[in-house]
């Protein structure tokens, strides 16, 4: 990968990022949030979520999930799927199941 390259929103970012605990960048992939990110970050947590608009969760739903935080290590703090059944868990792969509906209304 080559050097960074700024994006119009830096200077924002640079503005207020000393004066916020966090920030959320929320875009199309492959626009570079990530890389933004890590420009202005000592340490990078990641919380990896999948949605499932269906009642049941099996193994090919979370096989991405389970890949991308081996992939990570420590810097993956969960993983979680969410989807349109009633019951939240905690699968033995270590993926959290949780209902949308437990979001609000």
């Amino acid at each position: 990968m080559g050097p960074y390259q700024r994006r119009i929103v830096d200077d924002e970012l640079d503005e207020l990022f000393p004066q916020l605990p966090a920030i959320l960048l929320d875009g199309p992939k492959g626009v570079g949030k990530t890389s933004t990110a890590e420009q202005r970050c000592v340490t990078v947590r990641r919380l990896d979520v999948e949605v499932k608009l269906a009642a049941a969760v099996d193994d090919t739903d979370v096989r991405h999930l389970v890949w991308l935080r081996d992939k990570l290590g420590d810097e993956c703090i969960d993983t979680l799927v969410l989807h349109t059944g009633p019951e939240a868990y905690r699968r033995t792969d270590g993926v959290a199941v949780v209902p949308l509906a437990l979001l609000g209304p």
